[in-house]
């Protein structure tokens, strides 16, 4: 019989355009690659990343459409060890439950942190229902790594799984146990606090820096200090310990360690960093003649916006870069080059709003609402530090998923 097509079923992957597969495959992993990116980056906002995620899934469907073929352009990606080309292949290989190629990208992505991160990338883009009998395999491996994947999967859909979780943070695996830690914290898995008070006490760094991170979470004050000491000589660990510092810390030892900081030429822009967190607009009269330092005007825009909610897209607020561009910091490299006129006079016009020594957060008083209308419309830097509040302040409240796809954060949102 022949298929509606006219053609027999045999004859229509005959057909099947293998240029426009292949573009599925690198469009798929490149736009990836763009949404990893904008989750950290400082001029993405959550519509942004929605019509990005959007184009992403509309080339996956394309490769899942084109059955094995899709699958087999998918799997040449993987030579290369692009983390893009390794989400595509997993996300293809676990949503059609491929035994092989589920194996396949296992295996490679353990090999590597960053494909390690890909893989939990693309099993978390997929419904938690539909990859929960390879997490069960997973977490019954005898490799930690391949139980850490388990676990970091399982904390990216942000399940309510105690038991997996107490596994992993009592493992003898030093980095699974730091991820279990994170993991706590995310979740708000308050019945194995004293789990985590005891890790406080760790040998390694990284697990007493989530241990306490994930208790700064809960409202311990007293750990957002123990995490910023175990954290904030860790390049990996110092943006998370500045960030959880001030907006776990108590407000007094707060203010008194950016001044530390700032003192210290070496720290100054991690002071910078900190203030932005701590949202005091009582440092903004500091930040402004700051702006006029090439090494450290961007960070300190950012700081000033992050406190005013002042708009670093507008044009009164932005320059042309300087004829010598300093060294710059990674984190600042997606910064406007902000104009210190503008933000001065804007500040002249606005101080007035700002209550020195309250805490504001883009621009309005720090609450509960405050949080929720920042993580539905602030930048991904800004919504970050939303989602770290927001979990302090609510007992319920999981830590809001920033990096994960557009149209679920949408749908936690009630969009």
């Amino acid at each position: 019989m022949l298929h509606v097509s006219g053609f027999q079923p045999r004859e229509v992957s005959a057909l099947l355009n293998l240029s426009v597969i292949e573009e599925h495959a690198d469009d798929a992993a490149t736009l990836w690659r763009m949404h990893e990116h904008g989750v950290r980056a400082p001029l993405y906002r959550l519509r942004d990343l929605v019509l990005l995620d959007g184009r992403v899934l509309a080339h996956l469907d394309g490769l899942r459409t084109a059955g094995s073929a899709g699958l087999t352009f998918a799997r040449r990606g993987l030579a290369t060890e692009d983390p893009g080309a390794a989400f595509v292949f997993a996300y293809l290989a676990f949503s059609v439950a491929d035994t092989d190629a589920m194996g396949q990208i296992v295996k490679v992505a353990a090999r590597e942190p960053k494909l390690t991160d890909a893989l939990v990338a693309a099993m978390a883009w997929l419904e938690l229902e539909d990859v929960q009998q390879p997490l069960r395999l997973l977490r019954r491996s005898e490799i930690p790594d391949y139980r850490r994947v388990a676990l970091a999967v399982t904390a990216a859909h942000r399940a309510q799984s105690e038991d997996i979780y107490k596994a992993g943070a009592t493992d003898a695996n030093p980095r699974l146990r730091a991820r279990a830690l994170r993991a706590i914290g995310e979740t708000k898995n308050l019945k194995l606090e004293p789990i985590l008070r005891s890790e406080m006490r760790a040998a390694e760094m990284s697990c007493r820096f989530w241990a306490a991170w994930s208790m700064a979470l809960f409202g311990d004050e007293r750990a957002a200090a123990v995490a910023f000491e175990s954290g904030i000589d860790d390049p990996a660990l110092s943006g998370f310990a500045i960030e959880i510092a001030m907006r776990g810390g108590k407000r007094s030892w707060a203010q008194d360690l950016i001044r530390s900081l700032a003192r210290d030429p070496s720290t100054l822009r991690q002071a910078i960093v900190a203030a932005g967190a701590l949202g005091d607009p009582a440092v903004v009269p500091w930040l402004l003649p700051i702006l006029d330092q090439p090494s450290l005007a961007r960070v300190a825009a950012e700081a000033i916006a992050s406190i005013t909610g002042v708009d670093l897209e507008e044009a009164a607020f932005k320059q042309d870069a300087p004829d010598d561009v300093p060294e710059e910091h990674e984190d600042d490299s997606d910064l406007r080059w902000p104009s210190p006129g503008g933000l001065s006079d804007w500040w002249q016009r606005e101080r007035h709003r700002f209550t020195p020594g309250q805490r504001f957060i883009a621009g309005v008083p720090l609450s509960e609402s405050a949080a929720l209308h920042v993580l539905r419309h602030g930048y991904q830097r800004q919504r970050r530090g939303a989602a770290i509040e927001l979990a302090r302040m609510r007992e319920d409240a999981v830590l809001f998923p920033t990096a994960a796809r557009g149209d679920r954060q949408q749908r936690r949102l009630g969009r």
